[in-house]
């Protein structure tokens, strides 16, 4: 049932109607044109392997489609251990040691995506 309520909703946003002289008539997005407008927050490089607790980690993000030349502000947050550096930007550094059997959770607020754009994302790193 999602998926056919997901195939309706994809017809439904594809298409739409105006109305002219002529009456209805419907009009397709043009091909690249994005459906939904939100950026997409993603890690494209944290611990995915164990670590040990004597080495720091890192977490970087990428914000999909928003305009490179955006000024985006990034806010971390670490369960475990505290941020050694880059603060602010989109990676960071984080000192695990004496943490002892905890896997830290890095959370970025990205601030600068629109308020109707989801701008929270966390990512956590195995550790031995």
């Amino acid at each position: 049932m999602k998926k056919l309520f997901s195939s309706v909703s994809a017809v439904i946003l594809s298409f739409a109607f105006t109305t002219g002289t002529s009456g209805l008539s419907a009009v397709r997005p043009a091909a690249n044109q994005r459906i939904s407008s939100c950026p997409v927050i993603r890690f494209v490089d944290y611990p995915k392997e164990p670590l040990d607790y004597e080495s720091p980690v890192s977490f970087e993000v990428r914000v999909d489609g928003v305009d490179k030349a955006k000024k985006l502000k990034y806010t971390w947050f670490v369960s475990a251990g505290r941020i050694l550096s880059g603060d602010g930007t989109n990676k960071i550094l984080v000192s695990i040691k004496g943490q002892g059997g905890h896997s830290p959770t890095a959370t970025v607020v990205v601030c600068g995506l629109p308020d109707e754009c989801e701008n929270v994302a966390s990512a956590t790193a195995a550790v031995e």
